[in-house]
């Protein structure tokens, strides 16, 4: 899960640790891998101090590859990483805010089985939501009640100051969600 720091990786790194699932996940200083520290990730790649395609790559042949990757950063880095991924795996794109562009060995999707994936619920059936709906009642929001699976709130803020929320999410000023509030 790349971004650490944002607000969907405050949501999908607890889902994931609920899960049994080992998580990788990316920050740019430490500053910030200290303020995620609760989400217990179970390694937290500085990006200014480590190459992230490196450290997949070691995880790789350490014999924890990673089956499934969340990107919301897209850009340059992706084709450098996807080719330390393990047989089989998925490269879920969700968003491109480092870039829409990057340059991808081929043979590494085809030999490896490799699969991109580009994903948004925005332009998904309402049956399909309807769906995905259900199953997240059914198997995530037990363990949201249990307390197992808690976002991190940055900052709730009521409804009337939103244009101050986005600037929050612009500046990136924010580990976690900013919330509003209507009352």
């Amino acid at each position: 899960m790349n971004a650490g720091a944002s607000g969907l990786a405050s949501v999908i790194i607890p889902m994931a640790k609920a899960f049994g699932v080992r998580v990788i996940t990316t920050v740019l200083s430490d500053e910030i891998a200290s303020s995620i520290k609760h989400l217990n990730a179970d390694r937290v790649v500085v990006t200014t101090k480590e190459d992230i395609s490196s450290v997949l790559k070691e995880e790789l042949e350490n014999g924890h590859g990673v089956d499934v990757a969340i990107d919301c950063l897209g850009g340059e880095i992706m084709g450098k990483c996807i080719q330390y991924l393990t047989h089989g795996a998925r490269w879920i794109m969700i968003a491109a805010l480092a870039g829409q562009k990057t340059e991808i060995d081929l043979k590494n999707i085809y030999v490896r089985n490799v699969r991109i994936v580009g994903s948004t619920l925005r332009s998904r059936t309402p049956e399909v939501k309807a769906q995905i709906l259900s199953e997240l009642v059914e198997k995530v929001f037990p363990k949201i009640e249990s307390g197992e699976v808690k976002p991190t709130i940055y900052k709730t803020l009521p409804i009337t100051e939103a244009e101050a929320a986005h600037d929050i999410l612009y500046k990136g000023q924010n580990v976690g969600k900013v919330v509003l509030t209507v009352r």
